[in-house]
């Protein structure tokens, strides 16, 4: 049996921003300190690179006799600036087979060298939503 999925992740907006907060005592306020833009953007790109590794194995075990394949798109729901609909930017292209995918030793491997080794396409900047160029024949 092939398994063929969508899935959508939140757009990088949702992810906090904030590096660390701090009690000020003397204005018994909270202050915080940003992010910058470089770690915003690579803890998107490996929050990316999780979902689409974690999805793959949680569908594999949630059904250990039956899926043997599986295609699979990633990616966030927008609003197209030029048309005003709502449209998906796709991230992360993945296709594979249950013994490649569980010859691996998760507990071991990070997720992007995961998919890198899977030959998936991944966006180049998913923070910036730019979607996955499909180069490398990925198909459902």
């Amino acid at each position: 049996m092939r398994s063929r999925r969508s899935s959508t992740v939140p757009a990088p907006s949702a992810l906090p921003a904030e590096k660390a907060f701090k009690y000020v005592k003397a204005s018994d306020s909270i202050t915080s300190t940003p992010l910058t833009v470089k770690a915003r953007k690579d803890r998107y790109a490996k929050a990316i690179s999780e979902v689409a590794t974690r999805s793959v194995h949680e569908i594999f075990e949630a059904d250990r006799d039956g899926i043997q394949t599986i295609s699979m798109e990633l990616g966030t729901r927008v609003i197209d600036p030029g048309t005003g609909h709502d449209t998906t930017i796709t991230l992360v292209q993945l296709a594979t087979d249950r013994d490649t995918f569980t010859h691996l030793d998760l507990t071991r491997v990070e997720a992007r060298a995961t998919l890198d080794h899977l030959r998936a396409g991944v966006s180049k900047n998913p923070h910036d939503l730019v979607p996955v160029v499909n180069t490398r024949g990925v198909r459902g």
